[in-house]
């Protein structure tokens, strides 16, 4: 078997400078873009349990939940519990594992 000659290989590249700017500006603008889209997730969680908090009041206030079926008021505390979740889970990401970028 032929060896392989250690001199017919390019030798790594070096990045230039603005190589390395532009890396670190496409992943500071990817880093912003998804925490802007945790911040738009976590004010439209926020928004919905408000929704669900003031009908089940309203249920509650009016006894609508009369008969058989489900006693709704719970059946909205649950969800309200579950957004609530959510919006806490949002509230601790930690930001601070994120890359940090020169000049950022």
């Amino acid at each position: 078997m032929a060896k392989r000659n250690s001199t017919s290989e390019a030798p790594a590249r070096c990045k230039d400078s603005s190589e390395r700017d532009n890396e670190t500006q496409e992943s500071s603008t990817h880093v912003q873009r998804i925490e802007d889209v945790i911040d738009d997730e976590r004010m439209r969680l926020m928004k919905a349990h408000s929704i669900l908090q003031c009908v089940a009041i309203a249920m509650e206030a009016e006894q609508v939940c009369a008969g058989a079926g489900p006693y709704w008021p719970s059946v909205i505390e649950s969800a309200l519990e579950m957004v609530n979740e959510s919006i806490r889970r949002l509230d601790g990401l930690d930001h601070s594992h994120a890359p940090k970028f020169e000049g950022a």
